[in-house]
C-alpha cells in the first residue's frame, strides 16, 4: 500500500481505526523513497504589533474589552532570552490593569 502516493508502508500497528463502513490499519513505519521538500509557504509569522493584535482578536486577554489596548510582555524583556510571538499579549492600558480586569 502506498501512503498518499509518497511512500510505502512497511509495518502497521496492531490497533486499527473503525468507522461506520470500514476499518483502516494504522501505519507504524513508512518508507519515503526520496526527500519530500517542504512547502515554500513561510512557516513562521513575523513578529509585529499587528500580528499580535490580529492573533488576540483586538481585545484584552484578561477581560475581553476592545478599548485602550497595549502590548504586554508576559516575560519582562530583561528576563527573556529571545523576542517571541508567544511572549506577548494584549491588555488594557493602565497600572494594575490585570487586577482590574479580573475583578
Amino acid at each position: 500500500m502506498e501512503y498518499q502516493q509518497k511512500g510505502e508502508v512497511l509495518e502497521y500497528y496492531q490497533e486499527s481505526v473503525r468507522t461506520a463502513s470500514s476499518e483502516q490499519r494504522l501505519p507504524a513505519v513508512i518508507r519515503v523513497p526520496g526527500y519530500v521538500q517542504k512547502s515554500s509557504v513561510r512557516s513562521r509569522v513575523r513578529l509585529t504589533r499587528r500580528a499580535v493584535f490580529m492573533r488576540d482578536g483586538f481585545s484584552c486577554q484578561y477581560c475581553g474589552s476592545g478599548r485602550d489596548l497595549t502590548l504586554d510582555h508576559l516575560v519582562p524583556l530583561s528576563k527573556a532570552k529571545w523576542e517571541a510571538y508567544t511572549l506577548r499579549m494584549l491588555s488594557q492600558k493602565g497600572a494594575g490593569h490585570s487586577q482590574q480586569c479580573w475583578q
